[in-house]
């Protein structure tokens, strides 16, 4: 049963912003990385939508109507300012990180002689549509082979010089161990061979902050629910020219200013690529958790690096497999137990209260490809601290 061992422990002034932990005062919660929990301010503001302005933005002339648009344009402004984009149009709407990286997928340009480069430990959501794409012949697919998590830039860099790259699509960091990729090496690689750069930043979103001007990338994608924001929504970033290249991937409502059949007339960026009814609930929420993890930003990176240490000094003599390299990672611990099952013994510390990720975290390739069964994960938020960490190891050594 669920939170039937109880534990108390002293008040965190960073957990009092999540009701949650009010709820479950026992509760360890260890699964950032999958969808971090949201504070207080970010379920005010969905909840703010749902009873003073739930109507539609853009479309309806009323003050209801009116009030939705101000609020989504201010979320797009507040985005905008964080990742210091040259125009708030550049931010385009999606459900999540995989809707972004599909709607570059579907429409960027290629022909059957271009190489999309990627490495074997993407998330599923930046491999498989690329090895869809390669499955109907309409791109090649390079796979680069990490070595000890990381990427061979040399590797990577001859490549690019001697084939017709279009496009190298990374993760910023991975969601397998945390590991950061040498991102801006990367980029002058790729432009100096006239590549393009998707980056997959959902992991990274909510520990390290970044001005996509300075770094030069032309595609980034994020999602909400692993930056202390609301499901089902995300960002996609792209260079103004690059996005009005794109072919419009999802087209209806509110993407034409008019049609006259059989022609039709696209609306300028971010319209054409933000179809329907949008979830205005979930974009004028998360520009209030943007708000907040730029107010928490440090915090967030101090406690995680701190916390992160201190695994990696009390695991040292467990019968563990670890994945994870605390030189280039401040945030996941992943780590594969020697003689237990890694699924079983997630289930074992759920009965502690403690929640963890067990299995492979979409990076099925990479699993088979290694010989390597599911593995288990710690994922640091800004409501961890060291108590939890130590009554985590505590917990894992009376059962491994």
């Amino acid at each position: 049963m669920l939170f039937r061992k109880k534990t108390e422990y002293k008040e965190d002034k960073y957990k009092k912003d999540f009701v949650i932990f009010s709820k479950y005062k026992n509760l360890i919660y260890f699964d950032s990385a999958c969808v971090t929990l949201k504070p207080k301010v970010v379920v005010d503001k969905i909840n703010e939508y749902y009873n003073e302005y739930p109507g539609c933005g853009g479309r309806s002339g009323h003050f209801i109507g009116e009030r939705v648009t101000n609020e989504v344009d201010d979320s797009r402004e507040i985005i905008a300012k964080y990742l210091n984009t040259k125009y708030s149009k550049e931010i385009i709407f999606t459900r999540n990180t995989t809707e972004g990286i599909n709607l570059v997928s579907n429409s960027l340009n290629f022909n059957k002689e271009d190489f999309v480069v990627i490495s074997d430990k993407e998330h599923n959501s930046n491999f498989l549509p690329w090895v869809n794409l390669e499955k109907k012949n309409i791109i090649k697919l390079k796979i680069l082979k990490t070595k000890n998590g990381k990427i061979d830039l040399k590797e990577l860099e001859d490549f690019v010089k001697n084939n017709k790259v279009k496009l190298i699509s990374l993760n910023y960091s991975s969601n397998l161990d945390g590991i950061v990729n040498p991102v801006k090496d990367i980029i002058d690689i790729a432009h100096k061979n006239n590549s393009l750069v998707l980056l997959d930043w959902a992991q990274s979103m909510g520990h390290i902050k970044i001005d996509v001007q300075k770094l030069d990338v032309d595609f980034l994608c994020f999602s909400g629910h692993k930056i202390y924001g609301p499901s089902g929504i995300g960002v996609l970033y792209g260079k103004e020219d690059l996005l009005k290249e794109l072919k419009t991937y999802n087209i209806g409502g509110d993407t034409v200013w008019d049609v006259n059949y059989p022609n039709y007339n696209l609306l300028d960026l971010p319209n054409k690529f933000e179809a329907g009814l949008q979830d205005y609930s979930g974009i004028i929420s998360l520009g209030e958790a943007i708000k907040y993890l730029d107010k928490n930003l440090n915090i967030i990176e101090e406690r995680s690096k701190k916390n992160l240490d201190l695994l990696f000094e009390l695991t040292t003599n467990l019968p563990i497999y670890i994945l994870s390299n605390k030189e280039n990672n401040n945030w996941i611990f992943t780590f594969i137990p020697k003689n237990v099952d890694s699924r079983e013994l997630g289930v074992m510390l759920n009965e502690y209260n403690i929640c963890v990720r067990t299995g492979n975290f979409c990076v099925h390739n990479w699993f088979n490809k290694n010989n390597k069964k599911y593995a288990l994960r710690v994922s640091l938020g800004i409501y961890n601290n060291e108590e939890d960490v130590k009554k985590f190891v505590d917990v894992l050594k009376k059962l491994i």
